[in-house]
């Protein structure tokens, strides 16, 4: 036995002092307590990425692809590579094992790695570079707009209002996007130059002998170092023009400028920009430093910008494109309502059953409990977030039985005459040993959760840790707190020495004791109805709807943008620009607040769950804002039907954000193999297949179209008799088309590319591409393209996606009144129809295999969660017949649950298992009890039938008071917890309400089966 409370009672004063310390340590955590939207999660992906511009897709997967991915499978710890090769370059998704936490080392190794593999690529080849911060979170986007101005003009106030941002307390890193390219751009023509007798090579040689940036040593003058810097390098314009060229022939020096004409300018045509309300924008994505108080910086923030505004010029805007402080701030204030409410409910329900002066002491555990699970949670780093909160709420009906046992015992035995002081430390020492063994089968019963290597373990991994930290930290208080103050304060009445004496004999335990007795008289057929009400309930369970995790309820919702692959930039932002004059139209919807636009990439991450679309110049993403409270679905069907209505030549996908790690409702289909033009075949069958399912929406694949390229077919003998050899064609392409780098530009902290390029911008034109003079490398010798090479125009794949080394096309859609569970289900006929040449296979991906992999992680630790907690039953009894009677009493819980689900149309999913878990913990505990009373009464020299009958009588009402208390505590977090929470609620209510009701008749039939235990005549 556990002597804590005798402790307690001879260290009155430390307790007490104790107990403040708790209680003001507690509130001043609470007051100031970090607070994030989503419980944080490292996000174990990198991306590796590797340029040649130029190189057709199938080039880049030969040259490029491969030879990194066998690099990076060299490394032990990589679960997945995924990649895509498109024209001109390839980027690698490179995703750990969720085992691994210390990632830099990890990530490093990567580094070194793709180090390595430079040299086996292609020259010319940019990179391959590693970003290892792809999980970096933006709390904040900040559009910048200005009627008016110019994107240089709007660039400057932008990289000053970063700067100042980023010297903010709690600031992690300021990211601008929606900025275009710069260039200095030297126009001029290789004929121009030709006639002067240069090159471009002697362009080249000059401008990178004189931008340099190296030291010149150092030299000793009055006896101090004094450090030499010798001047070259461009610090303004005037020098590049200034930079003298020299021409070979006569030896004579003349001024760049006197060549060819300087210009600073954006990269056109645009790769990316930024819209924020249908206007040009630059957006600051702002995001915070761990541990920090997301409201409070957020408070913060509002008040720099609010002392930065009446600085800018006049005409510039600053508004939130988003904001995640309000959205947490509004969710904590929801939740934070509901633990008020639950608090409330459960101090209720103790008062009526125990009075109010009992009631309050013990309530009074249920506050303290809060706080000191704050302190602890402090200490282990755990934050307030949906899922730490919402775990209070579960673990309020939990913490407080340990108080309603002790206080029952304390008052059973003053009425039974006890000494008070002796009553409460006998009571506190008798029950520690059976509570604390309750406590760690919850601890216990959450273990899977604790050690699942997953994901989504990790994302409501709190939920275990808070849920035993407050049982725990309510155990020590049951024990030390609540005898004291019942010691101090308890009043036993005249009406409770009556209830003593006819307490049992009442008509409510009268008919108990009659029902029960009916029970142990036909044992067999009390037990094979349970058995039924199983069966049926595991029947009934393939009747829920699944669903793995709910779609978050933000304040937003998102539209992905997709032109056919190969159309330009300016196309994409016409649509946009289109979209968003409509989504801002008041009329048309008077619930959308504001519109942030990214064109040709997903702008920067603001939701954990969420991956940036990738960039290409026929992609956009737009989020939608509408305001606090409203509901997203009225606006988003509106704008899904307005899209389909009116913007044909696009696809464009309206969804809500996600909880979980994959969409909501989305279904894969991954196709592998090895013939591109097969792998299309099959994805055009799946994708028809999918169609012709109800309410399917977004089906698509992710090579999408194909595109065209122009092969330029060089003539290799007619090239060499004109002196023109292939590298000659694709510098004269490339420098009249897009231009060729010969240096770099430093100005202040930007790295601008100097390029030389044509002035003719006709010559983008397919029809004047024909009569392009080639010239020869030293310049002297030029010939029209026509005369030296074909032009064909070849069909190509728009992107070459691979999956593990192995190409993979992936076929997704989802269902608008399916779940992926039944549309899978609904196109599994329909896959095995299909014949698949060796070699080729499809898989499941989607939310089904994130919610597989999930489920897999927990299976996988159940044995021993189970195990260790019979094992500690064994320990607790010492009789394997009685561990026995309480592994029947487990699967009990099940018949409630599935009833609960079926009632309410819950979905069974990712959260509702965790309710499952926590129920079957809280279903032992019932048993621990009701066993431990029968040996009581045993001790007391009742005979054996008699001990049985009086124990279920004296543990009646305590285990109903105490289900009861969790089940109305749990009431307002089912109302109004949101839709991630309902489905746990549902089963541990459900649960708790049928499964309670068996366990009172189960034990105790079981107890006198395996006992062989009868009723004395």
């Amino acid at each position: 036995m556990i002597k804590l409370t005798a402790y307690a009672f001879k260290n009155p004063r430390l307790l007490i002092a104790c107990i403040v310390l708790i209680t003001g340590l507690g509130i001043s955590l609470f007051l100031n307590y970090p607070a994030q939207e989503d419980p944080p999660i490292k996000v174990r992906e990198a991306i590796v990425s590797a340029y040649y511009p130029g190189m057709s897709p199938e080039r880049v997967e030969q040259l490029l692809t491969r030879p990194l991915e066998e690099k990076i499978r060299e490394i032990p710890e990589v679960q997945r590579i995924t990649s895509t090769a498109f024209t001109g370059g390839t980027i690698i998704s490179v995703k750990l094992y969720d085992k691994y936490f210390q990632l830099e080392p990890l990530w490093q190794k990567l580094r070194n790695k793709m180090a390595d593999a430079r040299s086996s690529l292609p020259d010319g080849v940019s990179g391959p570079s590693v970003n290892d911060d792809f999980g970096n979170v933006a709390i904040a986007t900040l559009a910048i707009t200005a009627d008016g101005y110019s994107m240089a003009e709007m660039r400057q106030v932008a990289l000053k209002l970063r700067d100042n941002l980023t010297g903010l307390p709690g600031v992690r890193r300021v990211e601008v996007h929606g900025l275009p390219a710069e260039r200095i751009y030297l126009e001029g023509s290789p004929a121009q130059l030709s006639r002067l007798g240069l090159s471009l090579g002697d362009v080249l040689a000059s401008l990178q002998k004189q931008n340099v940036v190296l030291p010149g040593g150092q030299v000793i003058a009055d006896k101090a170092i004094v450090t030499l810097e010798p001047t070259g390098n461009f610090s303004d314009m005037a020098d590049i023009e200034k930079t003298p060229i020299l021409i070979p022939k006569t030896g004579q020096a003349i001024a760049l400028s006197d060549v060819l004409t300087l210009r600073r300018a954006y990269v056109e045509p645009r790769s990316t920009g930024a819209l924020f309300n249908n206007k040009p924008a630059i957006v600051l994505a702002i995001s915070m430093a761990e541990g920090g108080n997301v409201v409070a910086f957020g408070q913060s923030l509002k008040a720099r910008i609010a002392e930065v505004k009446p600085g800018l010029p006049l005409g510039f805007m600053l508004d939130f494109a988003t904001f995640q402080p309000e959205v947490v701030s509004h969710l904590i204030a929801d939740v934070e309502r509901t633990l008020y409410e639950t608090l409330v409910i459960v101090l209720i329900v103790v008062m009526v059953f125990l009075g109010m002066r009992t009631g309050l002491i013990v309530g009074t555990i249920v506050p303290l409990t809060m706080l000191m699970s704050l302190i602890i949670m402090s200490l282990m780093g755990i934050e307030l977030q949906r899922v730490s909160i919402a775990s209070m709420i579960i673990a309020l009906g939990l913490l407080v039985d340990n108080g309603i046992v002790i206080a029952e015992d304390i008052m059973r035995r003053l009425v039974a005459g006890e000494d008070r002081k002796q009553a409460c430390i006998n009571a506190g020492t008798s029950l520690s040993t059976p509570l604390l063994t309750s406590a760690l089968t919850i601890v216990l019963a959450f273990m899977p959760l604790l050690l699942a290597d997953d994901q989504t373990g990790e994302y409501v991994r709190s939920l275990a840790q808070v849920t035993s930290i407050a049982v725990l930290s309510s155990w020590v208080l049951a024990l030390t707190f609540t005898p004291l103050v019942c010691y101090h304060f308890m009043k036993v009445s005249a009406s409770h020495q009556q209830e003593s004496e006819e307490h049992y004999d009442s008509r409510f335990y009268r008919g108990y004791r009659r029902l029960l007795e009916g029970i142990l008289r036909q044992p067999l057929i009390f037990l094979a109805a349970v058995t039924f009400a199983f069966v049926l309930a595991i029947s009934g369970f393939g009747l829920v709807p699944q669903q793995f995790f709910p779609n978050s309820e933000r304040n937003q919702y998102m539209i992905l943008v997709n032109l056919p692959a190969g159309s330009p930039y300016a196309e994409t932002e016409q649509a946009i620009k289109k979209i968003d004059a409509w989504l801002l139209d008041r009329k048309a919807n008077p619930e959308v607040s504001s519109v942030v636009s990214y064109v040709g990439y997903g702008g920067p991450r603001f939701v954990l769950a969420m991956a940036p679309v990738a960039g290409a110049p026929h992609r956009g993403y737009i989020v939608v804002n509408v305001p606090l409270g409203t509901s997203v679905d009225a606006p988003l069907e509106r704008t899904r039907n307005y899209l389909y209505a009116n913007f044909p030549e696009l696809r464009a996908e309206v969804k809500k954000f996600w909880l979980g790690g994959s969409e909501t409702g989305l279904v894969e289909f991954r196709i592998t193999g090895s013939d591109a033009t097969t792998l299309k075949t099959l994805a055009e069958q799946l994708k028809q297949q999918l169609r012709s399912l109800p309410d399917t929406i977004d089906v698509k694949d992710d090579w999408e179209n194909r595109t065209w390229k122009l092969l330029v077919k060089v003539d290799q003998a007619m090239a060499r008799r004109a002196g023109i050899t292939s590298s000659d064609v694709a510098l004269s392409l490339n420098g009249a088309l897009t231009g060729i780098q010969v240096s770099v530009f430093r100005d202040s902290d930007q790295t601008i590319p100097i390029v030389v390029t044509g002035k003719d911008k006709e010559m983008m034109s397919y029809d004047k591409l024909k009569t392009l003079n080639v010239f020869s490398e030293n310049g002297q010798t030029s010939v029209p393209l026509i005369q030296i090479a074909e032009l064909i125009g070849v069909p190509e794949d728009g992107a070459i996606r691979r999956r593990n080394g192995i190409r993979t096309v992936t076929v997704s859609g989802k269902s608008l009144s399916l779940s992926a569970n039944a549309l899978v289900k609904r196109m599994r006929p329909q896959i095995e129809k299909i014949k698949l040449d060796e070699g080729y296979r499809i898989g499941v991906g989607g939310e089904l295999e994130t919610s597989g992999n999930a489920q897999g992680a927990l299976v996988k630790f159940l044995p021993v969660a189970l195990a260790s907690i019979l094992l500690l039953m064994l320990w607790q009894f010492s009789s394997y017949r009685k561990v026995l009677i309480i592994a029947i009493t487990i699967p009990l819980c099940l018949v409630g649950a599935v009833a609960g689900l079926l009632l309410t149309r819950a979905n069974f999913g990712f959260m509702a298992i965790m309710g499952i878990l926590a129920l079957a913990g809280i279903i032992i505990n019932n048993a621990v009890l009701l066993l431990e009373r029968i040996a009581e009464e045993l001790h007391e020299g009742k005979p054996h039938y008699e001990a049985v009958v009086m124990a279920a009588l004296k543990r009646l009402r305590p285990i109903v008071m105490t289900k009861l208390t969790c089940i109305l505590g749990l009431v307002p977090l089912m109302l109004f917890g949101g839709e991630l929470w309902f489905g746990m609620a549902v089963v541990i209510v459900g649960g708790l309400a049928l499964g309670t009701v068996l366990t009172l008749g189960v034990i105790p039939v079981m107890y006198t089966i395996l006992f062989r235990v009868k009723k004395q005549v």
